[in-house]
């Protein structure tokens, strides 16, 4: 079953028509099934759910971005020689412990890292007005986008994370049910009121 039968089925379903045009391209529909897709992977437990993401940092850059991360369990550091376990620490004990701009704190090997979740900040450096209560980080139940590393990384280290991700491939057997799981969910936001 391809995406274009999947997004029909879920219009003729719903009956919103205008979530794809004539030829059956996307106006929306698909938001809805990728929404059905992330809500059978947090509801269902999979064994091939438990992965790693691999990465890598450069000297200054304390962020770390990887897609589709459901939980992290634990976020290794890795140089030429061996490898580090970092210890998992909350934004506001980051900005505690290093009492400064992240960009201003000594560069060396990290230590901790923080999850987080980038929506507000795009593809830019998340900013932090002086680490008021303001921060353009923000939690998220659906999924994180990365780690900060703190201290600030000195060189390139492979960052390796273990936890919990979401499928990222279009597999036609989730597929096809997250059509029909689809409109549930659709109807449960239709009906919650401003």
């Amino acid at each position: 079953m391809k995406l274009k039968d999947i997004r029909q089925e879920f219009v003729r379903q719903s009956g919103r028509y205008d979530l794809t045009d004539e030829d059956g391209a996307n106006q929306g529909a698909d938001f809805y099934i990728r929404a059905g897709q992330l809500w059978l992977d947090r509801a269902s437990e999979q064994k091939r759910d438990f992965g790693r993401a691999f990465s890598l940092t450069e000297p200054g850059n304390y962020i770390v971005r990887f897609p589709l991360c459901r939980s992290i369990h634990e976020v290794w550091v890795f140089d030429l020689e061996k490898g580090h376990k970092l210890r998992k620490k909350s934004l506001s004990e980051l900005k505690l412990q290093f009492q400064k701009p992240f960009e201003h704190v000594d560069q060396t090997l990290p230590q901790y890292f923080c999850p987080a979740n980038f929506q507000l900040a795009g593809d830019a450096k998340p900013y932090f007005d002086a680490f008021s209560s303001r921060a353009d980080i923000i939690s998220s139940w659906q999924a994180y986008e990365g780690v900060i590393l703190m201290p600030v990384p000195d060189r390139q280290y492979q960052v390796e994370i273990w936890g919990k991700f979401y499928s990222g491939s279009w597999n036609l057997m989730r597929m096809f049910l997250s059509g029909v799981c689809t409109i549930p969910i659709f109807s449960s936001w239709q009906r919650r009121e401003p």
